[in-house]
């Protein structure tokens, strides 16, 4: 099994019997930007079409997607906070799971991470 990915700051490689674990990890991490071979002939094939990518994806909370976002775009709370108006800590709360992410909050989250309101809550 080969996995890879590919962010605008690194690109890895992880090839052999891959753990569900460093699967699910990987793909709670860099979620769009993570490709799997589920066979020897290094066809890469889309992971988010993968029984494994529904599985994991049902697990993930609201919280992980956002910090998972905020990550990839490469901003911090405190930055991602300005850019919403709403304070770090607040931002904090909402990844820790500590604080609900209404649908208006992830809206202007979703706006200012780049992506749509259903990539950090389920709609």
């Amino acid at each position: 099994m080969l996995a890879v990915v590919k962010t605008p700051r690194t690109e890895f490689k992880v090839e052999g019997d891959i753990p569900d674990e460093l699967l699910s990890w990987l793909n709670d991490r860099y979620d769009e930007m993570l490709e799997v071979a589920m066979d020897d002939d290094d066809v890469v094939e889309n992971y988010f079409e993968t029984e494994l990518h529904r599985k994991s994806a049902a697990l993930g909370t609201d919280g992980s997607r956002l910090a998972t976002r905020r990550w990839n775009a490469g901003l911090t709370q405190a930055e991602l906070a300005a850019k919403t108006g709403f304070t770090r800590h607040r931002i904090s709360d909402m990844e820790c799971g500590r604080r609900g992410i209404s649908i208006a909050a992830a809206r202007k989250l979703a706006a200012a991470l780049g992506v749509t309101a259903d990539k950090i809550i389920k709609l």
